[in-house]
């Protein structure tokens, strides 16, 4: 069949309604990008304390934080925002009496810690200049995705979801030739961006409705195999629609499609009462780069470098996936020189529950990483070659009550050998 016959037929199709129900929890459509006030970033921190601080208070049981520059030597609880400035760290608040002057946090103990994360600090501050930590509390009371036992009593008694990354077009010849979903045997199909390189967009001769037909084409004819499945497509900062922005909405050629459900970049959603996080943008080398690690007698400090040679379940691993699930946040590293970030709306970034599965693309290495609470973490990874991808598989038992036994996760080869 010729590439353009494929589109064709596969475009005649009709789909049944899937059995199975996906309802985007919180989705983004962001206005105003390129309309960037300089009051944006104080608007965001504002933000993000706002969100944070009653999960902050709830768990050290209290009422209030003393203000940053408060001085007295008596033991008192701090609140901010971390900005790290040559090795050395700083809190800032701009909701109590310190009239946002940033203030010094002198550490003795092993710390991670980077500009943009949110902390509470046990300490003093003798001088009203510099606090003196004694505790640093890195983790609050968060949100959780319940599931009463009611819950379970669902038709639907197993789902199998895989999650694919982009991009997923060859560099000659039919563009998405070498795409082959014929191996996937899963419910629900996550598609994360992008659909095609970058430079390929810019350098084909294509137009960009015959490149998405041809995709489309491809997901219809997986689609086609059961008249239950559905795809779900998340789109990056590296698809042409979205003009390099982060955060950024669906893509709105799909749209039309009942069986291809468009999400923005980030995205909550839930697939039946299972709560998925996504982002394609790559938060964790956010966290990373912006990171300052204190050793355990905080003697000295150092930056942490980017390693894809972190082995999984390592405590580096744990550590950056224990903060993209408690800074609860899907900007967690105040870090724009990556990605351009539009913060007029700096609400869609703060995250009130908790997934069950928080999927992100970082340029380190895959893993999955479950935490207590319970949360899984993965890392899909970016995968810039068609031919050699992994496909993420979650396997979820909807009648058990338990995580462990709920959730299977685990990578496979998108082509076997």
């Amino acid at each position: 069949m010729t590439f353009s016959s494929q589109i064709i037929d596969s475009l005649r199709r009709t789909r049944a309604i899937s059995t199975f129900n996906i309802e985007k929890f919180l989705h983004y459509e962001p206005n105003n990008l390129f309309y960037q006030k300089k009051s944006d970033d104080r608007e965001f921190i504002k933000s993000r304390l706002n969100h944070m601080k009653n999960g902050f208070l709830e768990m050290l049981e209290i009422t209030e934080f003393a203000s940053l520059t408060l001085a007295s030597s008596v033991t008192q609880y701090f609140f901010g925002f971390v900005i790290i400035v040559d090795d050395k760290v700083f809190l800032y608040n701009c909701l109590d009496q310190s009239n946002e002057t940033l203030v010094e946090v002198e550490i003795s103990q092993y710390a991670f810690l980077f500009t943009g994360m949110v902390i509470a600090v046990k300490g003093s501050n003798p001088n009203g200049n510099k606090i003196v930590a004694q505790e640093i509390f890195e983790k609050q009371v968060v949100g959780i995705n319940f599931i009463e036992s009611e819950q379970t009593n669902s038709s639907i008694k197993k789902l199998k979801i895989a999650a694919l990354s982009g991009p997923f077009n060859d560099e000659t010849g039919e563009i998405f030739g070498s795409f082959d979903l014929s191996t996937v045997e899963a419910d629900a199909l996550i598609i994360l961006g992008p659909i095609i390189k970058k430079k390929f967009a810019f350098e084909s001769d294509f137009l960009y409705d015959t490149i998405y037909q041809g995709f489309e084409a491809k997901l219809n004819s997986w689609l086609g195999k059961s008249p239950n499945r559905k795809v779900v497509i998340i789109p990056s900062t590296d698809d042409v629609h979205t003009l390099g922005m982060y955060p950024s909405g669906g893509f709105s050629y799909f749209e039309k499609s009942k069986a291809i459900v468009v999400m923005s970049n980030p995205v909550q959603f839930k697939i039946e009462n299972v709560l998925f996080s996504v982002s394609t943008n790559d938060l964790l080398i956010g966290i990373n780069k912006n990171s300052l690690e204190l050793n355990k007698d905080a003697k000295k400090s150092k930056t942490v470098t980017n390693s894809e040679k972190w082995p999984q379940n390592s405590p580096k691993i744990q550590q950056l996936a224990t903060n993209l699930i408690y800074q609860q946040s899907f900007l967690p590293a105040f870090d724009k020189s990556h990605t351009p970030i539009a913060l007029s709306d700096p609400k869609i970034f703060n995250i009130d529950t908790v997934s069950d599965v928080f999927l992100t693309c970082s340029k380190l290495k895959p893993f999955i990483q479950k935490l207590s609470g319970p949360f899984s973490v993965v890392n899909i990874g970016s995968q810039p070659n068609v031919k050699n991808k992994n496909v993420l598989m979650i396997d979820i038992d909807l009648q058990q009550m338990d995580y462990e036994k709920r959730f299977t996760i685990k990578f496979e080869r998108l082509f076997k050998d």
